[in-house]
């Protein structure tokens, strides 16, 4: 988990800093600060849910590839005429 101080960080700090002197700003300042907080989670958790599904997807494409061939191949091995010979 990386720790950064970003604009919600900074106006939660302000809000706790200003609690004993502006209540209500106060108590503004660290809701916004935490409504924010949650966006930006709620953002990233979109982000990686993109990115998840992107990777899945591309792994699906490359399984059903490998498993047309392999269906391919052996059904052109068992429609080939047999004349009785091994080869």
């Amino acid at each position: 988990m990386k720790v950064t101080l970003g604009m919600s960080e900074v106006l939660v700090l302000s809000g706790v800093y200003l609690y004993s002197q502006t209540f209500a700003f106060s108590l503004t300042l660290v809701g916004l600060g935490l409504l924010g907080k949650l966006m930006a989670m709620g953002l990233e958790q979109v982000a990686e849910g993109k990115k998840t599904e992107s990777a899945e997807k591309s792994i699906r494409t490359v399984v059903d590839t490998i498993v047309g061939a392999v269906t391919n191949a052996t059904d052109g091995m068992a429609s080939r005429p047999k004349n009785g010979q091994f080869h």
